[in-house]
């Protein structure tokens, strides 16, 4: 065997086993490398007394079934004043909604975290990640 065959091999070898590492890292059994990813949502421009709304929604990377997962939704940050973060019903979706008090720009960080489906459906398989964030800037203007 020549030298640059046996470094081709070890190379595989290292490939596969950072590979393994990996998978092992999520229990071993995450085989799509899948978790909730946020869609991108442009946000309006709010403006002080008129109500106000945007809505984020999450997806199940490489799945089909987004509504066989629960999810619970949460921010670490304080909504502007008027507006609430709001959970919109047991789907994949939350809003921002109220009528906006005050006039300024504000930045509000959105946690979900999913939980799995239960029994052996289509989707059973374990997700390598089961939370993710995003950053909404929110514009108020005044009236």
């Amino acid at each position: 065997m020549k030298a640059w065959q046996r470094a081709g091999r070890v190379w595989g070898l290292a490939l596969a086993m950072a590979a393994a590492g990996l998978l092992a890292g999520c229990g071993g059994s995450c085989s799509n490398l899948d978790g909730p990813e946020f869609e991108y949502a442009i946000q309006p421009v709010g403006t002080v007394g008129q109500p106000y709304r945007v809505e984020l929604s999450v997806n199940i990377l490489r799945t089909l079934f987004d509504s066989a997962y629960g999810y619970s939704f949460s921010s670490p940050d304080q909504m502007p004043p008027g507006l609430t973060l709001q959970h919109v019903g047991n789907s994949n979706r939350v809003q921002i909604v109220g009528v906006p008090t005050q006039a300024g720009s504000y930045t509000v960080r959105v946690w979900v975290e999913v939980s799995e489906p239960s029994g052996q459906g289509p989707d059973a398989d374990l997700l390598c990640w089961t939370g993710t964030e995003t950053t909404v800037k929110i514009d108020v203007q005044k009236p």
